[in-house]
Formats: structure tokens, C-alpha cells, sequence
């Protein structure tokens, strides 16, 4: 156990390091490269934050983990790439499979961790040719439309509706500057829709209570 455990530390240096002969000959002797340091990163994840492409080529002809996420920070080798600016390293996840928009702990995609230019020119061409980016907009777009099956509602009927359960622009008066017996008038015209089935009688007492909570107090 403890001589796999020296041999692993030794891949995680080596890809550290950028030693990609060290690291294939690891690889071959079937020490695992996918295991975790202590900061949850595989050796894709170390050679991917330091640029090293002869390591990264390694890895990925050992078909790592490519999308694999920290548990903390949730990013994947691409974000650290994206992070550190290394365009090889981009290009060699991206053309070998990388799923592109992996969000991390934060909600954020590789390609926000990085301002070069050619590294956002590389993310364009790579957009042109798969479909990670808008899977989420697609998907979206369809819940959002109704399906065949589902009626459309009538739009007069949706108006009426409308204008049955939206309180009226009277509700928007000021009835503190406003003496009685014209809001005794105003709630005259103010229709009460709960849709509840009320009797006139508890209809009146709820108008009522209404009346006194704008006054603020009770009518004497």
C-alpha cells in the first residue's frame, strides 16, 4: 500500500513537473491517475493549471477523467486551464472531448476565468462544432413552449379573467385625503371577485373591514 501510495505521489510530481516521460511510464505500470491529492485534484488537473501539453497529451491517451470537478471549488482541468491562460493546454482539452461548459462552485464556465483573446477565439470555433454551450438554452426553450397537446387559452377570455381579478385603479387613490361619503361612493363601485362562492352578507362584512383598514380605524 504504501509503495502504490509513493508511486502516485510520484505522477502527481511528475505532472506537477511537467516530466511527461516519468508520467507515461507511470501510467503504463498502472498507477492510478486518477487519484486525488489532498486538494482534490487529479494529475490532469495538475498538469492542466501548469501548462504542461506533452503531460496533458499523456493523460489524454490514457483516457482520463476529463471533466472530473474538485469537490470544493467544482472545476474542472479546463477551468484551470482557462484560469492559468495556457492556450495548448485549451485547444488539447477542448479538441479531445472536454464538455466546455462545466459550471464550477460558483456558477461560472471555464471560459469566464480567462481574458486572452486567443483563448476566447479558440472557445468560438470550438462552439461552432458542438453543442455544450446552448444545451442548457435548448432545453429551456422547449419547457417554455407549450406542446401540442396543451389548448392555447382563448385571449378575450384571458382578458376578462384579468379584469375580474385585477383590483381596479381606485384601489390606488388616496383615501386618507379623501372625506366620507365620497369613499362611502368609491366602494360602491369597487367590485369584490374572491371567486369563493361568499354570501352577500359576509361579502359586505369583508368590504367593510377593508374600508376600515384604509381609514384606519372604525366607522362610530
Amino acid at each position: 500500500m504504501m509503495g502504490e501510495d509513493l508511486d502516485v505521489l510520484q505522477l502527481w510530481r511528475a505532472c506537477y513537473c511537467g516530466n511527461a516521460d516519468l508520467a507515461q511510464q507511470l501510467i503504463e505500470e498502472d498507477v492510478d491517475f486518477l487519484q486525488r491529492d489532498r486538494n482534490d485534484q487529479t494529475a490532469l488537473h495538475l498538469a492542466a493549471s501548469k501548462g504542461h501539453i506533452k503531460v496533458i497529451n499523456v493523460l489524454l491517451l490514457a483516457d482520463c477523467d476529463l471533466d472530473g470537478q474538485t469537490k470544493a471549488s467544482r472545476m474542472t482541468a479546463l477551468h484551470l486551464a482557462c484560469q492559468s491562460d495556457r492556450r495548448e493546454v485549451v485547444s488539447a482539452l477542448l479538441e479531445g472531448g472536454a464538455v466546455c461548459n462545466v459550471p464550477d462552485a460558483i456558477g461560472k464556465k471555464p471560459e469566464f476565468y480567462t481574458d486572452d483573446a486567443h483563448i476566447h477565439q479558440l472557445f468560438t470555433e470550438h462552439f461552432k462544432v458542438c453543442t455544450h454551450r446552448d444545451r442548457g438554452k435548448l432545453q429551456a426553450s422547449k419547457e417554455a413552449t407549450p406542446s401540442a397537446a396543451e389548448p392555447k387559452e382563448n385571449t378575450n377570455t384571458k382578458q376578462k379573467k384579468t379584469a375580474s381579478q385585477t383590483p381596479s385603479d381606485e384601489s390606488n387613490l388616496d383615501w386618507q385625503g379623501m372625506d366620507r361619503k365620497k369613499i362611502d361612493n368609491k366602494f360602491k363601485k369597487i367590485k369584490i371577485n374572491h371567486g369563493l362562492g361568499f354570501s352577500a352578507e359576509h361579502k359586505k362584512r369583508m368590504q367593510a373591514n377593508v374600508f376600515d383598514r384604509l381609514l384606519g380605524g372604525k366607522k362610530k
